[in-house]
């Protein structure tokens, strides 16, 4: 589905987070072969060792964005991926582990701002690859341009929380007396800036899941209009070899394994 994004358009997915990322594979896709220009993975206390040391073993810290850094990056050695002969593919600049719980939000975005990030192992430090860890504030609120998630809808104790999460993260959606006041601000600082201005981001959503408790997955779509979403079932188009982009290829296996995939688009506020 994210590869018909492409369409030869550089980071299609701009930066991404990816809520419970659980071994991380999925993001570091998305990193590895450019769709997002970065990638933020997040996970619960209980997951994020895991996860990071996951992410380690596929970063390619010899490769590097910036071509300041070459002069860093001669003089490191690549590993094989858990031992294997594979070689990670995933440059260090495009991803980044944090911690993200959905019932303790505010106090992790928090932490984010503190510089507190998993990536920052002190067996890292004087290895020549600490220049390449994230230590800047890539969780900050409202500025995500794609969000994504797979097998998060299992528990109804979690989809509200989870739910208050996207909003928090996604671009706020202004209502029409909002949108005026922001595009008459936008004018004032500066005359050629008016298209900038008036246009609002929106974030996308896609969650794939399989139907693992079925009262969650009702909640998700009775509850998702409150925090201002709507949730699109798209599934079909996994099947479907006409979609844009698809070069006729259907996703066989996600039918095979019943996986639901949901768009959740983003309603404008009523509120003032």
């Amino acid at each position: 589905k994210f590869e018909s994004l492409c369409n030869n358009k550089h980071h299609p997915l701009g930066k991404t987070l990816e809520i419970g990322a659980g071994c991380g594979m999925l993001g570091l896709i998305l990193a590895a072969k450019g769709l997002s220009s970065k990638v933020i993975l997040t996970e619960a206390a209980e997951a994020i060792g895991n996860l990071t040391t996951n992410v380690l073993e596929n970063v390619d810290f010899t490769h590097s964005d910036d071509k300041n850094s070459e002069k860093h990056n001669e003089n490191l050695t690549l590993d094989g991926v858990h031992g294997t002969d594979f070689r990670p593919a995933c440059p260090a600049q495009r991803i980044s582990v944090r911690q993200l719980r959905w019932d303790n939000l505010e106090h992790d975005i928090k932490a984010a701002r503190k510089g507190n990030n998993p990536l920052e192992f002190e067996h890292y430090r004087g290895s020549g690859k600490e220049f390449l860890l994230h230590s800047e504030n890539d969780l900050e609120p409202h500025t995500f341009d794609t969000i994504v998630g797979t097998d998060v809808v299992f528990s109804p104790a979690l989809v509200c929380p989870m739910l208050d999460t996207l909003r928090q993260m996604s671009y706020k959606q202004w209502n029409e007396r909002e949108r005026k006041k922001n595009t008459k601000k936008g004018k004032k600082k500066s005359k050629n800036n008016d298209e900038s201005s008036s246009k609002q981001k929106s974030t996308e959503i896609f969650l794939c899941l399989q139907i693992r408790c079925p009262d969650s997955h009702a909640l998700l779509f009775a509850e998702a209009p409150k925090y201002g979403f709507e949730v699109v079932d798209i599934t079909k188009e996994l099947s479907d070899p006409t979609r844009d982009g698809c070069n006729n290829v259907c996703c066989s296996w996600g039918s095979e394994l019943e996986c639901v995939l949901l768009k959740m688009k983003s309603l404008s506020r009523t509120t003032s």
